[in-house]
């Protein structure tokens, strides 16, 4: 039997694993006390493949716009996306969504992102505050929306429960509508969700979009590979809709889209929950963090993980639609105003 590894989302929390302990300026740890390892966003170096050959360097394919991503589909992937920002800190990754396809769409937008962005998981609690920059640049005039919990959606996400349980990172995703009165800037655009039941196993024009915390800006990651789980990897197959891909993040970008090129058009797949490792492979004792960057990616022993759009998500995210068509600030029920 594999031995579990241990899992890392972004926060600034230290918990114990049995048997040893993983500090992380950068996230709480958990292990899953069977063949799977727990899963959410990874630490700093983590989740950043390569060739394996530590000479090499490695190997980040990410880009950001101060590097100039050229043509293509990666550069319109940027319209969509954003950062969550909660108590004075960025904690995540969030994107627009275009739910034209779903009624009633409610006026003005709505954001994905992954649930526990929105938490203090140290305090098990909300962040007491959390804005949606468009594009990171909250610093603009009309670039930030505040998030409700009024006018959120989440899964069966528990900040206070034990996420080392099989099937805990299901329910890790949020959809928050922005409210009526918010527009997004000009050149905005959302991706639609897209079951990925209709996307082929590593096949595809796959990309991340999500925050680079080591550059300090959002970026795209294209020419991803990604499997769904099953009992044979890592992941375990613990629960339908656990994606399986080889996209470079680090911490920051959990809530990011991943996001497929198909029939002509983007669509949002998977939301960036983390990271599986093996820590036979990668022990606390010197690889605290996880496994260094540069590593192949290994279903078997390191990879990343998303929470993929489902029919199941995609019928709760109808449900709430219809019942924000009903809500008093909602003046429009039925008419977006997405591009």
């Amino acid at each position: 039997m594999r031995t579990p590894g241990c899992f890392h989302p972004i926060y600034d929390v230290n918990r114990s694993c049995p048997e040893f302990v993983l500090r992380s300026r950068h996230g709480y740890v958990v292990v899953l006390l069977a063949v799977l390892s727990a899963v959410l966003a990874g630490a700093a170096t983590a989740g950043v493949f390569g060739d394996g050959e530590p000479g090499n360097g490695p190997e980040d394919d990410r880009r950001g716009l101060s590097q100039g991503v050229g043509g293509g589909h990666g550069h319109d992937w940027y319209r969509s996306a954003g950062v969550v920002h909660c108590d004075g800190a960025i904690r995540g990754s969030a994107t627009l969504l275009d739910l034209d396809a779903l009624t009633p769409a409610p006026s003005g937008r709505v954001i994905a992102t992954a649930a526990h962005v929105l938490f203090d998981l140290d305090a098990g609690r909300p962040w007491q505050r959390c804005d949606f920059h468009y594009m990171a640049l909250g610093q603009l005039p009309g670039y930030t929306a505040e998030l409700r919990t009024d006018w959120t959606l989440k899964g069966d996400f528990d900040p206070v429960a034990d996420p080392s349980a099989a099937g805990s990172g299901r329910g890790d995703w949020a959809l928050v509508w922005l409210g009526p009165e918010w527009r997004a800037p000009e050149g905005a655009r959302g991706l639609a969700p897209l079951p990925v039941a209709r996307v082929a196993d590593g096949q595809g024009d796959l990309g991340l979009i999500a925050w680079n915390r080591s550059r300090g800006e959002i970026s795209v990651t294209t020419g991803c590979r990604a499997v769904l789980s099953s009992k044979q990897d890592i992941g375990g197959g613990a629960w339908p809709g656990q994606l399986l891909d080889d996209c470079d993040s680090d911490a920051g970008a959990s809530g990011g889209a991943l996001v497929t090129h198909r029939d002509g058009a983007d669509w949002l797949i998977a939301i960036r929950g983390g990271a599986h490792w093996d820590r036979e492979r990668w022990p606390a004792d010197r690889w605290p963090e996880g496994p260094p960057p540069g590593g192949r990616w290994d279903i078997q022993a390191h990879t990343n993980y998303a929470r993929a759009i489902d029919p199941d998500l995609v019928a709760q995210v109808s449900a709430w639609l219809t019942s924000l068509s009903d809500h008093p600030a909602n003046p429009a029920p039925g008419n977006s105003d997405a591009p």
